[in-house]
């Protein structure tokens, strides 16, 4: 193998639905096949060095670049890896995000060509494409002299990058996170390091929100760590002081802890909560709403692009309504987007996995005047088996989609007209949808972009009972 075999030079003329840039060998014995090239974009040339080789596609590091795009509005992306699509316009991240679910629904869910081009949607654009976050999760670490740091965690890697300048969210949040820092540091609290299952602190998220009665805006503040010593403990509280203190922008400050060796920013027990928001609830706002949900609920990280991903759940979903018609809404959260859309039906199924969501939602749908709302916590594949009627299925469920026993049910449904799929994942939609089509038909299918600058794609689905 000769030196050119392994640094070519590659034109970047694809993109892959994780952000990485595709281009193909123009020469040597492995010429046409397919490289993979992390960092690269469509239209740029770079010189890179093969580092994986398979039988059906290569991987390549950029060791130069010869023609690029330009810098990101961001400093961090080159190392954060958060906003892989940065760099190119976003007009042309939007054809790419709709050509992710094209490229799915083809190759996964089996769509005709000729179907797609009626069924699928231009893509939603997110009003905002700057600040747009009203949630982010900082994880805690060390730099390379062993110092605690405070950043986004790089791709595929245990290590942390401080992002001083993220572009996604106000400057006050890089200022805090300074102060988290400086306090862990000067009071000796170590990071969590995930590899060996060791450390004290693992994440800080960062919420904006309002709020409950008030509505005047507001941050909420999350620190998980791992279990700890009372006196430990205190000096979290202590932070927890400071920061009110020295932020006024802060409504409330939450610690949690989680056992668990894992990466999830979930915390297993609730220590304490300082703060104006004493329940750790906050609202945000969705239609014509506002959403109670607690400091730790899921909820859709752009506020702006969310008012247009329920506009088009709503022009899909209420054509199959009726005061007579029965509606079944999976993984429901804290009852949103289901409960804007509870009083065109007769009644409303809802069903969740996280117990606090599920109560959530039954306070949200008191607080709207849904009486015809009923929201139940546990397994989806389980419970969904005892709803007795169900005319219309909404669902929006994580990024691995559903489970076989739930998909297998929904299948045996008889009274189930139509189904409005929402799903972060295209790959995993287009897997769902093809068995679906066993019964429904798609419709319509419309990308939403949620998130700028990254490869994820929002999309929703309308299939409907095949006659």
């Amino acid at each position: 193998m000769s030196h050119t075999d392994d640094f070519p030079l590659l034109d970047i003329t694809g993109l892959s639905n994780q952000g990485q840039g595709i281009a193909r060998l123009s020469q040597g014995p492995e010429s046409g096949l397919v490289v993979f090239v992390p960092g690269a974009l469509p239209g740029e040339r770079v010189r890179a060095k093969i580092r994986e080789r398979t039988k059906n596609y290569l991987v390549a590091d950029i060791v130069e670049e010869i023609a690029s795009l330009g810098p990101a509005d961001c400093p961090h992306v080159s190392l954060c890896g958060g906003c892989a699509l940065a760099r190119l316009p976003y007009s042309e991240q939007l054809i790419w995000k709709r050509d992710f679910v094209r490229q799915a629904m083809l190759r996964t869910a089996h769509l005709g060509a000729d179907e797609l081009e009626t069924q699928l949607a231009d893509i939603e654009a997110s009003p905002e494409t700057t600040c747009y976050r009203n949630k982010m999760t900082f994880a805690f670490g060390d730099d390379q002299q062993g110092n605690l740091i405070l950043g986004q965690r790089s791709p595929h890697s245990h290590s942390i990058v401080p992002t001083p300048q993220c572009a996604r969210m106000p400057d006050i949040v890089q200022s805090i996170c300074q102060c988290c820092t400086d306090f862990a540091r000067t009071q000796h609290l170590e990071a969590y390091r995930q590899g060996v299952g060791q450390g004290l602190l693992r994440f800080l998220v960062v919420r904006q929100g309002f709020l409950l009665e008030s509505h005047e805006q507001g941050l909420w503040l999350l620190l998980l760590s791992s279990p700890s010593e009372k006196q430990v403990r205190r000096k979290i509280v202590r932070l927890a002081e400071e920061l009110l203190a020295a932020f006024p922008e802060i409504a409330c400050f939450v610690h949690e802890e989680r056992k668990s060796r894992d990466a999830f920013a979930i915390g297993e027990k609730r220590i304490f909560v300082l703060g104006k928001a004493q329940d750790a609830r906050l609202a945000l706002p969705l239609a014509d709403r506002f959403f109670n949900l607690d400091t730790a609920s899921f909820f859709q990280v752009n506020t702006s692009a969310s008012q247009k991903l329920v506009h088009v759940v709503q022009n899909l979903l209420l054509p199959s309504a009726g005061r007579d018609r029965h509606l079944l809404d999976l993984f429901c959260g804290v009852g949103a987007p289901g409960l804007l859309y509870a009083k065109h039906f007769a009644d409303v199924q809802a069903i969740e996995v996280q117990k606090a969501s599920a109560i959530q939602a039954e306070m949200n749908a008191r607080a709207f005047g849904m009486t015809n709302y009923h929201a139940r916590a546990g397994a989806c594949q389980k419970l969904v088996q005892s709803v007795a009627n169900a005319d219309v299925l909404l669902c929006d469920p994580p990024r691995t989609g559903l489970e076989p026993l739930t998909l297998s049910h929904l299948l045996s449904r008889d009274d189930l007209r139509s189904i409005c799929y929402i799903s972060c994942n295209p790959v995993t939609l287009a897997r769902d949808v093809r068995l679906l089509s066993k019964r429904f038909a798609v419709s319509t299918i419309v990308p939403v972009d949620l998130f700028p600058h990254t490869p994820h794609v929002e999309s929703v689905v309308l299939m409907s009972r095949c006659s």
